[in-house]
């Protein structure tokens, strides 16, 4: 029996709405439902089926998006733009979408095993939690609304600041009210940014002001203030606050403690899932609304910046023992680097930055996920600790090296790819010397990547305490090193066949305006 087509199981226009209700609704019925059954499972099961459903409906609107390269555009209670909220769905935002859900999904299965101990009264406030970030991720990403954008971003940031602390050790909570008071100060920027926006373009709807700041006409708003003001006032509170959502150097501060003291799954959603946010955010409002002549002079400032956020990564996985700290620094490093394909604004810089992100999300999630057994079995994070620990554990063994290998870059696995494909764009754009430049992080990253392997996988093993894999963890581990080894063969095949396409409609703000236009259209 052949599995439902999407056109079978839900029309296409509504995957990006049916998806927010759903998780929404499940984020509301765990709570309740726990003060009834006060079951473990419930919360478990639950999370599971609604996180597969909506992974496999985007999943299907990705693969119909890429395909025939048409825009979804959806306007909430039947108001058109600019008047309600819409969303647009593009390839960038299809891709974006199909691999959240993706990820995300094999993160509430590992955590499963990983919350296998202890945690009763409280685990239905963690997979509430973790379907509200699902639900502020997929919000930014849907959104054809910057208002709706803030909101968004402040329901994925709250319900990731709780779940930094859900420990609730002290150096957890520590970090969770840092990263809380400076997200909420970035956000705030963000909005007061939205707010001088719509002061002067007398909108808040993307595609209106896409049309606008290129003296287009669209139906029913007009603009009231100083264009070119609102376009620097919005293009400077975007770069305050999507650098510290994508921890992008000064903003970056944050990151290490929240990604290391997070519950590991949380660290893998935070690494892998929650930083592209404010890479989709540069991308989208920089290069689609703004546009890359109006951005030029931030997209330069986000170049700079890249580069030494990937320095300050790289350099700070060199004398790091604590192992989850020394995988945040690298996702410090590779955002740097992905902001580097970002900001040269290419087609091909764009399609390098896409593949960047798609093979670091699965390749950090399987990181964290792989050595967080260890961890949780001999309850320590020091390197010197888990010496030898792969050893004795091959899930753990053979996972984390595949991505610490992946990860530093060695042929042929995919990030090697994601790499090269970034740096030829880089020597394209910017020439040979930046080129190189750009390339000197990931050799220093690459000498963080091979002693964290080495005392993991290659030491003896001295703590003598049995490491048991839990059943759904193994799974979730077990599925993303294969999902890294596929990707390694498939990377080529989805740059050529979908991500350069993609890139080229990133760029397209003739059509992100016209779909929206139409849509006005009985």
């Amino acid at each position: 029996m052949e599995l439902l087509t999407l056109p079978q199981l839900i029309s296409t226009e509504i995957v990006p709405p049916t998806s927010i209700l759903t998780l929404t609704a499940l984020a509301f019925l765990i709570p309740l439902l726990h003060l009834i059954t006060h079951s473990r499972r419930v919360p478990e099961v639950l999370t599971l089926l609604g996180m597969a459903f909506v992974a496999y409906i985007n999943i299907c609107m990705a693969k119909e998006v890429l395909a025939n390269g048409n825009r979804i555009v959806y306007g909430f209670g039947g108001w058109p733009a600019p008047i309600g909220i819409v969303y647009e769905v593009d390839q960038l935002s299809a891709i974006f979408s199909a691999l959240v859900t993706t990820v995300l999904f094999f993160i509430a299965l590992y955590s499963i095993g990983y919350f296998n101990k202890g945690h009763e009264g409280r685990l239905y406030l963690y997979y509430t939690l973790l379907l509200l970030v699902e639900v502020g991720m997929l919000g930014v990403i849907y959104t054809c609304d910057i208002f709706h954008m803030f909101v968004m971003l402040e329901v994925m940031s709250i319900a990731a600041y709780i779940l930094v602390s859900y420990e609730l050790r002290r150096v957890a909570l520590s970090a969770s009210s840092k990263y809380a008071m400076f997200g909420a100060l970035a956000t705030t920027i963000f909005l007061l940014g939205v707010a001088y926006a719509y002061g002067c373009f007398g909108t808040v709807n993307m595609a209106d002001i896409a049309a606008k700041v290129r003296g287009t006409e669209f139906p029913l708003s007009t603009v009231v203030g100083v264009p070119s003001l609102g376009v620097l006032i919005l293009s400077l509170t975007i770069l305050w606050a999507f650098t510290f959502k994508s921890a992008i150097f000064p903003n970056h501060f944050w990151l290490p403690d929240a990604h290391s003291e997070a519950p590991t799954p949380i660290s893998a959603l935070l690494s892998g899932l929650v930083v592209k946010v404010g890479i989709y955010g540069f991308i989208r409002i920089y290069v689609t609304v703004l546009g890359i002549d109006l951005s030029r002079a931030f997209l330069e400032v986000l170049f700079i910046l890249g580069l030494a956020t990937a320095f300050i990564g790289s350099l700070s996985m060199l004398f790091e023992y604590d192992v989850k700290r020394l995988i945040a620094y690298s996702t410090i490093l590779n955002l740097g680097l992905i902001a580097l394909g970002v900001s040269i604004a290419t087609q091909e810089g764009l399609a390098s930055a896409l593949s960047y992100v798609i093979n670091h999300a699965v390749t950090k999630a399987l990181a964290f996920m792989s050595v967080g057994i260890a961890i949780n079995a001999l309850g320590s994070r020091d390197l010197r600790v888990l010496e030898g620990v792969g050893r004795v554990c091959r899930v753990v063994g053979i996972a984390f090296a595949t991505s610490m290998i992946a990860l530093g870059g060695i042929p042929p696995l995919n990030m090697f790819m994601a790499k090269l494909y970034l740096y030829v764009a880089i020597l394209r754009a910017k020439g040979l010397w930046w080129a190189l430049i750009a390339v000197a992080p990931s050799v220093i990253g690459f000498i963080g990547y091979m002693r964290a392997m080495y005392s993991v996988c290659i030491k003896p093993y001295r703590a003598g305490k049995p490491v048991k894999t839990p059943l759904s963890s193994g799974i979730a581990v077990a599925i993303l090193t294969a999902a890294v080894l596929v990707l390694s063969i498939l990377t080529p095949y989805l740059m050529s066949k979908y991500l350069v396409g993609a890139a080229s409609q990133i760029t397209n703000y003739v059509t992100y305006i016209e779909v929206v236009k139409e849509y006005l259209t009985p």
